[in-house]
């Protein structure tokens, strides 16, 4: 029985991507940070910085396969970057306030700016198995202070998954990487320095 469904799913999963030629596939992403637990936070009030342009980022692409007749695929980074960020940043920090420009940044002792570095997906299907996403993806975030950066970093992940699960990965790995690049914050010598020179 599993086997027919399979077939099934690898069946719609080729119709699909031959009837979805030109259209455009909405990937939904319900990132929701999660107790990272951190234990002490940071002693100090930094800043998110998020751009308007960086906020409105919507990835628009094709699957890096063969199936690059099945339509472009948007996904809304820059909304779950923000609330993401939020989420995990601010459990670091005594206090996180979101600002749009690098001058609003330049008025707190740290700011965060985070962003996609690049996004890479593929699809495979083989006969009895299920439709499977591959999602690659690379998070930076520069670290600044007042008299410029203090330090950049960078985390990536691949994963996969079934295919009707492509948001919900794509979610996972936002927060993963997000969280990472909080903890390597909270454990790197220059920030730690800049802090306990205010």
């Amino acid at each position: 029985m599993l086997r027919v469904r399979y077939i099934v799913d690898a069946v719609l999963l080729g119709i699909s991507m031959l009837l979805c030629s030109g259209c455009v596939v909405k990937v939904p992403l319900s990132p929701e940070a999660p107790n990272l637990q951190f234990g002490k936070k940071l002693p100090v009030e930094a800043a998110l910085l998020i751009p308007e342009d960086a906020r409105n980022y919507v990835f628009r692409g094709k699957p890096d396969t063969f199936a690059q007749s099945a339509g472009t695929f948007e996904i809304a980074f820059g909304e779950a970057m923000e609330k993401t960020s939020l989420g995990v940043f601010s459990q670091i920090f005594d206090k996180l306030t979101l600002v749009r420009t690098p001058e609003e940044a330049r008025k707190y002792l740290l700011s965060i700016e985070p962003k996609i570095e690049s996004y890479h997906f593929q699809f495979e299907s083989a006969p009895f198995t299920r439709p499977t996403v591959y999602s690659k993806m690379s998070v930076h975030a520069r670290v600044g202070g007042r008299d410029g950066v203090v330090k950049d970093m960078e985390e990536s992940d691949e994963s996969k998954g079934p295919q009707d699960k492509h948001g919900k990965i794509v979610s996972a790995q936002v927060v993963d990487l997000l969280g990472k690049i909080a903890i390597r914050i909270t454990e790197d010598a220059a920030v730690r320095k800049l802090i306990e020179s205010k």
